[in-house]
């Protein structure tokens, strides 16, 4: 799958060799909106300018072309919390072919989800996060373009204004 790389000419593509399209769902989205994967979902499609969104997510999820990346649990307010819970794992078990990642800081939400391996990251210095970067940007393409240093750069400009 290919990919307009940000600030260039429409005919400069970045590769992505992966199968599944990831989306990244910020769960703390839950606090004052809609208890709706698909409707976040749609809302990440729509925000990049993607046409026809409403069928493009349906047929997407059906055929298990997303990974899913749920970010922090943690941050789902008390009183919401339950809900959430239930509707993820509704929204797993429906669209089971895609494959999904959840993220907390803390490991409370252990007994809720079952269909979920714990992972714990350690934190990378600085020489990991280049290393990282630099393996997953390592394409021709990506190479000749430089789309690891302007990440790394972009990385060192976010980090070093909070």
């Amino acid at each position: 799958m290919l990919g307009l790389k940000a600030g260039l000419a429409s005919s400069d593509y970045s590769e992505y060799a992966h199968e599944q399209l990831p989306v990244l769902i910020e769960l703390r989205r839950f606090r004052s909106e809609e208890i709706d994967l698909v409707r976040q979902i749609r809302n990440e499609f729509d925000i990049c300018g993607l046409p026809g969104t409403e069928a493009l997510v349906e047929a997407l999820l059906r055929k298990g072309s997303l990974l899913v990346l749920l970010d922090g649990v943690d941050e789902i307010p008390g009183d919401r919390l339950d809900a959430a819970i239930a509707h993820i794992k509704d929204f797993v078990d429906r669209y089971a072919r895609n494959r999904f990642v959840l993220s907390c800081r803390t490991a409370f939400y252990k007994n809720y989800l079952h269909r979920f391996s714990d992972v714990l990251l350690a934190e990378f210095d600085d020489d990991q996060i280049s290393a990282f970067v630099r393996g997953w940007f390592r394409s021709a393409k990506d190479r000749k373009q430089d789309t690891a240093g302007e990440m790394l750069r972009n990385l060192n400009t976010t980090w070093s204004h909070p």
